[in-house]
């Protein structure tokens, strides 16, 4: 399917229909239509100028025959040129006033060439038209839910440089920006064209940057004094003249700002002889920011002097080049907070640190109201998970309460039963033993209606053993003294466990 085959979707056909309008204003409150002209610009049914407030856009003829037919227009389609009113051709008496008329007239041909359609070449040429990879990705995002689109993690470098060239070729609608960011743990990309930040739409006051040190601060005359300052030759007074200026707009806005001369250029190096350079320190409460110049040193070929050349012949070599300072200059921040706007602002030809003090201010105060809001969300978070906490504690005091009562109530049940136990036991053991012994009676006297009838010698025995008997039957019988309820003895905890587990286990 061609890119012209794909018809427009109902947001880009109401954009064409607002762009047939005039463009009203009121219509849409933000940047979002001119993402889809830009998409039907790219199909050739209008086109657009200018940016911001003298952003324009109307429709090609392409514009107009789509809204009318819903489709676009194809290459060729034409009506004969006789066919067309007002073709001398067709209209014989139109000759009847000319001096020509009476005279007898050349049979007339009738002419079989086509009428140019209203944009054919045009047509043809954006129908032929394949979008690039930029004009691609735009179309991507415009069409996209919320206008995302991910990709693959290794594709980061490469969807930042279509970006990058959407960006210079003006194909992002003003006021918005493509995003490209990257996520380790999905291993994809997320693409987004979404509205600029505030903070990039501010204006900055530009900071006024002195012509001489009449005066200057107690951090300018440190750096002026300081063997260390890494800034040489001729730049050094005019970046002297940037630190008065920062030093001065930095304090008026209750910034604290003091100079640091040979700091390492990295603070947590152990080496004593590692690079050192001079720094001015920015606190804003309680986030300090370190920035300091950095200076490239240039070659250039020396031209040796008369006295040079006269040593040369004998023998003392010169240079064959000079090291000099070099005139363009570089400011480099450091500090937590993320990175906004920069984190190193170079001087080029068409371009001055003195434009970008402003911007460098602003870079400072956008990181400390960064690392204020993320302590103020740190702070949210430690007193979520503090009452969390407290919650958790609560419950696992009340718990740990509901668990005693319902343990002491366990307890008390199970004394109760094991009491219970303990007199039905006594019960079922007393009956038992009058059992026993009314047995043991009867078979007493069986024994002795026996011996009356055996020898004299085996009588003794007989009846010497049913005595006995009798008296095991005295002593087992609960009957009189015996016949009584127990006292119950305290249980023991290893008695009790059973009981109060089952209690436990069924109070579930």
């Amino acid at each position: 399917m061609g890119f012209r085959d794909v018809p427009l979707n109902d947001a880009q056909l109401e954009v064409l229909r607002w762009i047939d309008d005039g463009c009203p204003e009121g219509v849409y409150r933000d940047w979002s239509h001119r993402s889809s002209a830009r998409a039907l610009s790219n199909r050739g049914l209008v086109t657009i100028n200018g940016h911001g407030s003298k952003w324009r856009a109307v429709l090609t003829e392409a514009g107009t025959y789509y809204l009318a037919h819903g489709t676009y227009p194809v290459a060729g389609d034409a009506e004969p040129v006789g066919d067309r009113p007002g073709d001398p051709d067709d209209d014989p008496g139109g000759r009847e006033d000319s001096p020509e008329s009476s005279e007898p007239k050349p049979p007339r041909r009738i002419r079989q060439v086509k009428a140019a359609p209203r944009q054919p070449r045009q047509a043809h040429e954006a129908k032929a038209h394949k979008p690039n990879a930029t004009e691609q990705l735009m179309l991507d995002l415009e069409h996209a839910e919320s206008h995302e689109i991910r990709i693959p993690y290794d594709k980061t470098g490469h969807y930042k440089r279509l970006a990058s060239f959407a960006k210079s070729s003006g194909k992002i609608p003003e006021g918005m920006r493509i995003t490209v960011e990257s996520s380790w743990s999905r291993r994809d990309v997320a693409v987004r064209l979404e509205p600029l930040p505030v903070w990039q739409l501010k204006t900055l006051a530009p900071v006024p940057v002195p012509a001489q040190l009449r005066n200057p601060c107690d951090v300018t005359t440190l750096f002026k004094n300081s063997d260390s300052f890494q800034v040489k030759g001729d730049p050094a007074h005019r970046a002297l003249l940037l630190i008065e200026a920062l030093v001065v707009e930095a304090r008026r806005r209750d910034a604290v700002v003091e100079a640091k001369l040979g700091e390492p250029l990295f603070p947590d190096q152990y080496r004593y002889d590692g690079p050192k350079h001079d720094e001015i320190r920015f606190a804003f409460d309680r986030d300090e920011y370190r920035l300091w110049f950095e200076q490239k040193t240039l070659r250039k070929h020396h031209e040796p002097t008369r006295s040079e050349i006269n040593w040369a012949w004998r023998g003392r070599l010169f240079p064959d080049e000079d090291e000099i300072p070099d005139p363009h200059l570089s400011l480099v921040l450091r500090g937590e907070g993320g990175k906004f706007w920069a984190d190193r602002w170079d001087d080029t030809d068409d371009h001055h640190l003195e434009d970008d003090l402003a911007q460098i201010l602003e870079e400072m105060r956008l990181r400390h109201d960064a690392m204020d809001e993320q302590r103020r969300n740190e702070e949210a978070e430690r007193k979520r998970r503090q009452k969390e906490y407290e919650r958790e504690q609560e419950r696992l005091k009340a718990q740990a309460e509901e668990h005693e009562r319902r343990l002491a109530a366990a307890t008390e049940q199970a004394k109760r039963e094991h009491h219970d136990r303990f007199i039905v036991e006594a019960m079922y053991r007393q009956s038992q033993q009058w059992r026993d012994s009314s047995l043991l009676r009867r078979y007493a006297k069986a024994v002795e209606s026996a011996a009356e009838s055996s020898p004299d010698a085996q009588k003794e025995r007989m009846l010497a053993w049913a005595k006995q008997i009798t008296s095991q039957a005295d002593r087992d019988d609960p009957l009189p003294s015996k016949a009584m309820r127990p006292d119950v003895p305290e249980p023991s905890e290893a008695e009790l466990k059973p009981l109060i587990d089952r209690l436990m286990d069924e109070d579930q």
